[in-house]
């Protein structure tokens, strides 16, 4: 009994982790319909940022708000350089902006290995100290942090776009970008404000990333592909779905990694990945398409 324990908490960890990734990289496509999975190269900036700042000295909430700030940033700059001027071309289809957005994370992933370097990194003499037993498993204070953290800024998120005015314009755009603009809402505005807020969410998952993995470069592309793929499974768009799709995934790789063996657990995620392709494409909570 203690060992399924153990592994419902990896499963929610893990799930917490990248459900931040997932949200924002749903939310940037549900608003601007670009599929954005050079959404880990802002994911693994953020953690480099926090990592070489604590390592410095600096004090861990002052270098986690510098990383979510410059991955918000990031975002926004990677909007209004690459996609806007696109689609002022008109060449921002679905296919093209994939395209352009794979450039960007090829190119990031280099510029993150140029700026610091191709070996692993991790935050020096950091453990987590505190642990809580819970029933017979263990689970770390990071862990903890992960799933409280995770939890708090899905709600806040939640809260935002169902209440606030810019909440309400973001769905806005999101339902149809032209009737927006007719009845004022500047698209354009709400284009680059999904991907700041987006891209600050990946901000803070990297944070947590950096507070409990080593750092490589080349983890950029893992990382955006593992959202993309587990928005997929929810439907392309949908938050909701995009957590679940997480839930699904980790639950898959870790039973499965309990079950047979842990060095081929990402086997049962792309088998899981390739059933909804193939039975259920729209995802979870897409919509049916004829």
């Amino acid at each position: 009994m203690d060992i399924f324990l153990q592994i419902f908490f990896a499963i929610l960890t893990l799930t917490a982790l990248y459900a931040l990734v997932t949200v924002g990289f749903t939310l940037i496509y549900s608003v601007t319909k670009v599929l954005h999975v050079a959404h880990g190269v802002v994911t693994l900036l953020g953690a480099y940022i926090f990592l070489t700042l604590v390592n410095a000295a600096v004090p861990a909430p002052a270098a986690a708000a510098a990383a979510w700030a410059c991955c918000g940033m990031s975002g926004w700059l990677m909007n209004a350089t690459v996609f806007e001027r696109l689609r002022r071309r008109g060449r921002v289809s679905p296919v093209g902006a994939l395209i352009a957005s794979v450039a960007l994370l090829v190119m990031g992933s280099n510029l993150l290995q140029l700026a610091f370097g191709p070996q692993t990194r991790t935050l020096a003499g950091f453990s987590p100290a505190l642990r809580f037993r819970v029933g017979g498993a263990i689970i770390n204070a990071v862990e903890l942090g992960t799933i409280l953290t995770t939890a708090a800024v899905v709600v806040t998120l939640g809260l935002l776009m169902k209440f606030s005015r810019i909440g309400q314009a973001l769905r806005a755009v999101a339902d149809n970008a032209t009737v927006a603009e007719v009845v004022g809402i500047n698209a354009r505005r709400m284009r680059n404000f999904a991907f700041s807020l987006g891209s600050s969410m990946a901000g803070i998952a990297g944070v947590l990333f950096a507070l409990r993995f080593g750092l490589e470069p080349n983890q950029s592309v893992l990382i955006g592909l593992r959202g993309f793929f587990r928005a997929v499974i929810g439907g392309v768009g949908s938050i909701p779905g995009a957590i679940v799709g997480n839930i699904i995934i980790e639950t898959a790789e870790n039973v499965g990694a309990f079950y047979f063996n842990s060095a081929f657990k990402e086997i049962f995620s792309f088998l899981a990945i390739f059933g909804f392709l193939i039975f259920r494409p729209q995802g979870l909570f897409g919509p049916r398409t004829r």
